[in-house]
């Protein structure tokens, strides 16, 4: 039968180093498992997708190669003679599959494995491979299925790491390893071509160290295998982290080389932790950039959580994947977001109010296209393995229109919406290289990548290229380790470079400055009272995996007030406010209460001057002339709440409590249980009274009144007990209540009784029990 197939034996002469029997098995096979119609998704032609008339996938697959084929065929460089019989085949394929039955019979499979040659010899016609050496990343998946763990060493095995093939395009390949000779035994990932094409900078892990102590640094080399420097983790790096805190093992990878000639990365400098991974070791880490050597290392992002994946877009900004969960989901919301190099204009890019996409990773800018990248949809609880599409922020910032699929037969992982999540096909893509809009290169596997959480398929990547037509052709494949990350060693245009925005010599480092034109401007409709106020928090990083938070909602995010700021009557402001943190802004009423609440974060570089138009405002919304200027040009400094603290995390235990024993407990304490309600251990029994953003249950986007103090039961309840004169808050009092409330009930730091909380001070000891024996008696004034 295989005889019958014309160009068959000829292709695999000319591929000897690949099955592609085998290949195009797997792919049959994976096509009939997910054979059914699909529909409601904004495919690039809906003409390409499975139809309802389709008896098989090979009356689909006439379609695809046909498109693919049009598409070519005035851009091949071959004679009329060669497209007359190349056009005269497919005709001819395309009669005999309507005129073949479907099913299981040597004539059907005939026509599929016809199909498949001629998408071969028309695919690798493409004049967009117009390069002689392609670069992969020979390596085996992570032991650990998750997007947080896959990056660590400890989680890496042994591979050959950087490959630079040759011959590609048929004849004998060849393999050559840049790395064998120079580095020892470990592990290679994600690495990035230089702009001229000739330097290649990865993340490596040197397997000589015990497991655990396995980390990946920064390296590069020449794309000729000479002249290989290590990046960081040198005599020259300073190892500096965030609050000089040393719970994580500093890691670098997902190098990204910068049009000013630095390089962004990823790293674990920030040590923190995850606030969703129990005591597993699962640090967060964030972006960061160097210059010429490891002494400039600096952080670019002040991230609470992880990120992935620097690129740079096509003017210049850098493009990366955050996770942003601030009393939101902790699954489904890692978005893109953009950024400058030096750090500055930290903007939403797309997807932080879509469930669907869960992540969006590994985004490349198209070449020649200013506004589209393509992208890798994939989940929260697997390693980056899902499916690649197209990007085009032109329709949006969220939702499905800005969505081409590029491979339309796998799954967007971990998705809620069925209509976005084929499911009974297990395959993946991953690393994915665009040429144009509609080719790109990406490593894919026809197994299932989440099959075992600890031990995915490890030789079952290959590299291929892909159409938006639907097609998929193999070019390389190792039956003994998988290959990632395919990049054409050829110079490639620089994007302009940014300069900085940043005062060379800041005023005070310790802070930046916000503008605000106008903070009813928004995608939501506020009450029609006045903002007079924003409340500024300081949101603080899990610093440790060994946490014992006690708050009521699980697994919630420490926050602290700074200050709050005064805003116009025309709904200005202008503030300072501390740099090199994520920050929370909440737009509050007369009564110091959250009207609005960023369940976000935005950071400042130092003496960066970041403006916005509105609260919640649309990305691409320009402020009209009237709102320019603000009427607020003073810029103001936060007033820190009147019992202090700075920003440091709210203590229900030290804020609230004391106010409730002291106006309280004489009903509600102390033997007397008033209605059955004893506050002598208040928390648990208030927190029912309050509107909380639970994990997992909370509302996307942030709307009005949605949550927190105004939207709770209990500050009610407070005013009536006020007003019946059982007793009175005083102003400073009730500021504590509302700070607590609109911090999500909030119950103390992540480590309920830090150091600096040990130490007794004598003399407010003594004002206490002095307090407590006018109030109640020498006997409750004398306990431990």
């Amino acid at each position: 039968m295989l005889q019958g197939v014309p160009g068959l034996a000829a292709l695999q002469a000319d591929f000897p180093h690949l099955d592609l029997l085998a290949d195009w098995s797997a792919e049959k096979e994976h096509w009939q498992r997910a054979f059914r119609p699909k529909d409601g998704l904004q495919d690039f032609q809906r003409e390409l997708v499975i139809q309802q008339s389709d008896r098989d996938i090979v009356d689909t697959m006439v379609r695809r190669v046909r498109a693919l084929w049009e598409d070519l065929r005035p851009r091949l460089d071959w004679d009329a003679a060669h497209i007359r019989a190349t056009s005269a085949m497919l005709d001819e394929l395309a009669q005999a599959v309507q005129t073949v039955p479907p099913g299981d019979n040597p004539e059907r499979l005939r026509l599929w494995l016809s199909l498949c040659v001629q998408r071969h010899r028309i695919a690798l016609a493409n004049p967009l491979l117009d390069f002689d050496r392609l670069l992969i990343n020979e390596a085996f998946p992570p032991a650990y299925n998750h997007s947080c763990d896959q990056y660590l060493g400890r989680h890496s095995f042994v591979g050959p790491g950087l490959v630079v093939l040759s011959n590609w395009r048929g004849g004998p390949i060849e393999r050559r390893e840049l790395l064998r000779e120079v580095l020892p035994a470990g592990a290679t990932h994600n690495p990035a071509l230089s702009y001229d094409g000739r330097r290649v900078a990865f993340g490596f892990c040197d397997h000589s160290a015990n497991q655990n102590e396995r980390v990946f640094w920064l390296y590069e080399i020449g794309v000729d295998g000479q002249g290989l420097r290590r990046l960081t983790g040198g005599s020259n790096d300073r190892l500096e982290t965030v609050d000089n805190r040393a719970t994580v093992r500093i890691e670098d990878w997902d190098p990204c080389y910068l049009p000013d000639g630095g390089l962004a990365f990823i790293s674990t400098r920030n040590q923190a932790f995850g606030r969703c991974h129990g005591e597993r070791y699962t640090p967060s880490y964030t972006l960061y950039r160097m210059d010429g050597d490891a002494n400039s290392i600096r952080p670019l992002s002040h991230g609470e959580a992880n990120e992935w994946n620097p690129a740079v877009l096509a003017d210049g900004r850098i493009v990366f994947c955050r996770w942003d969960y601030i009393n939101r989901h902790d699954t489904v919301y890692h978005s893109l977001w953009t950024i400058r190099p030096d750090g500055t204009s930290v903007a939403h890019y797309y997807g932080n109010q879509s469930r669907n996409i869960a992540m969006i990773t590994q985004a490349q800018p198209i070449p020649g296209d200013d506004s589209r990248v393509v992208a890798l949809g994939t989940a929260h609880h697997g390693w980056s393995a899902g499916s690649v599409f197209i990007l085009d922020t032109n329709h949006g910032e969220d939702g499905v229109k800005p969505i081409t699929r590029v491979i339309f037969d796998i799954s967007f992982p971990q998705t809620s919406d069925g209509a976005w999540d084929w499911r009974g096909a297990p395959a993946a893509a991953n690393t994915p290289w665009p040429l144009s809009g509609h080719y790109h290169l990406c490593s894919l596997t026809y197994a299932d990548p989440r099959n075992d959480r600890r031990n995915p398929d490890k030789a079952g990547w290959g590299i291929y290229l892909i159409d938006v037509f639907g097609n998929r052709v193999l070019l390389y494949h190792s039956p003994s380790i998988s290959a990632f990350s395919p990049i054409p060693l050829r110079p490639r245009p620089v994007p302009p470079v940014l300069p900085s925005t940043l005062p060379a010599k800041p005023e005070d480092p310790n802070f930046g400055t916000f503008i605000l034109s106008d903070v009813r401007r928004s995608r939501q409709t506020f009450p029609d009272e006045p903002i007079v106020a924003l409340r500024l928090n300081r949101i603080h990083v899990q610093p440790t995996n060994l946490v014992h938070s006690t708050s009521a909602v699980e697994n919630e995010v420490v926050k602290g007030v700074i200050g709050t700021v005064p805003v116009a009557a025309d709904g200005s402001a202008a503030f300072r406010a501390p740099s090199g943190m994520p920050l929370q802004i909440q737009a509050l009423d007369a009564r110091g209460r959250a009207v609005m609440t960023m369940r976000s974060f935005t950071f400042l570089q130092p003496g960066e001057e970041q403006s916005c138009v509105g609260c919640h405002e649309p990305r691409e919304a320009a402020p009209p002339s009237s709102l320019i200027r603000p009427l607020l040009t003073t810029i103001a400094t936060p007033a820190p709440p009147a019992y202090g603290g700075d920003g440091q995390p709210f203590d229900f235990d030290h804020l609230v409590k004391p106010v409730i024993d002291r106006h309280c407990l004489a009903c509600h304490g102390l033997g007397k249980t008033e209605k059955d309600i004893n506050l002598t251990d208040p928390y648990n029994v208030l927190v029912p009274y309050l509107k909380l953003a639970e994990r997992n249950k909370e509302g996307v986007p942030s709307r009005p009144d949605d949550y927190f103090a105004r939207a709770g039961k209990l500050l009610p309840i407070l005013d009536a007990h006020r007003q019946q004169g059982r007793f009175r808050l005083d102003e400073a009092e009730e500021a504590r209540f509302i700070d607590w409330m609109d911090l999500n009930g909030q119950r103390n730091d992540y480590l309920r009784l830090p150091l600096e909380r040990l130490e007794i001070v004598p003399a407010a000891e003594a004002a206490l029990r002095a307090h407590l024996n006018t109030r109640f008696g020498e006997a409750v004034a004398a306990q431990p």
